[in-house]
């Protein structure tokens, strides 16, 4: 519509322009030239009504690529943002679920370090009546203990420790173990014995000459010798059979339960 006026306007004004032309004849020695003119300025003008036209055809198809581009570029951050939202939640819960976790591992870990402290006392106490054997072999672990000292030692550490004592002395006790130590005579000298260890309730020594005999039972910070001479050639006779130098035969040893404290 707009540009239909335009053109009218442009229209009329010619025609108006043309019906002059004999009333500016009268006036006008070239009454041609001026009807030229002001064509050609009606021509101008519709040259510049078209520019602008097409000016501004393109500025409206560039804003409205813009608002589009506008709209999506809002959808997509809306759509983010709910995005953003849903996985904040997520992580709040997660967050909170992790925390309960992890008070409810702490809690645990306060009760297993509890019952570990019961134990290691425990063990502790009961590894002063280890034979010597035993004791030597497990001297590493006891020192990774909460009581013994090593103020380095882990939770998992001390417990490899405590399983690690516990099962040797297991070992120890369901095995008999023949070994050469050192004794106290009745004069506090050192005599030199093959000690037989039945497990960790009795052991019988004996010296080469076989004139020191005698049996051990479990006493605190080590064990108690007790000479007995009567009972040399029976544990010579068991020793031997233990290390396979004589045929297996029943040898007849004292024995006596020790109750620890």
């Amino acid at each position: 519509m707009r540009n239909n006026l335009i053109r009218f306007s442009g229209l009329a004004a010619l025609i108006a322009s043309v019906g002059l032309l004999p009333e500016a004849a009268a006036n006008d020695p070239n009454p041609a030239a001026e009807a030229r003119d002001t064509l050609d300025r009606w021509v101008e003008t519709r040259r510049q009504q078209a520019d602008e036209e097409s000016r501004w055809r393109q500025q409206e198809a560039f804003l409205r690529q813009s608002l589009t581009l506008l709209g999506e570029e809002k959808a997509l951050l809306e759509d983010r943002l709910t995005g953003l939202r849903e996985t904040t939640g997520v992580q709040r819960e997660r967050r909170e679920a992790l925390e309960a976790e992890n008070e409810a591992l702490r809690a645990a870990a306060d009760r297993f370090q509890t019952a570990l402290n019961a134990l290691e006392t425990e063990t502790a106490a009961f590894a002063r009546y280890f034979p010597r054997p035993l004791a030597d072999r497990v001297q590493t672990q006891i020192n990774r203990l909460g009581t013994g000292g090593d103020a380095a030692s882990t939770l998992p550490h001390r417990f490899q420790a405590l399983l690690g004592i516990l099962g040797e002395a297991n070992r120890f006790h369901q095995t008999v173990t023949v070994v050469r130590e050192a004794v106290p005579r009745p004069d506090g000298s050192q005599a030199e014995v093959t000690v037989l260890y039945l497990g960790l309730a009795q052991a019988w020594f004996v010296n080469d000459t076989g004139d020191f005999a005698g049996r051990g039972l479990p006493a605190a910070d080590g064990w108690a010798w007790r000479p007995d001479p009567a009972i040399a050639a029976s544990v010579q006779r068991a020793v031997a059979i233990q290390e396979n130098r004589r045929a297996a035969e029943l040898v007849t040893l004292p024995f006596a339960l020790t109750e620890l404290p």
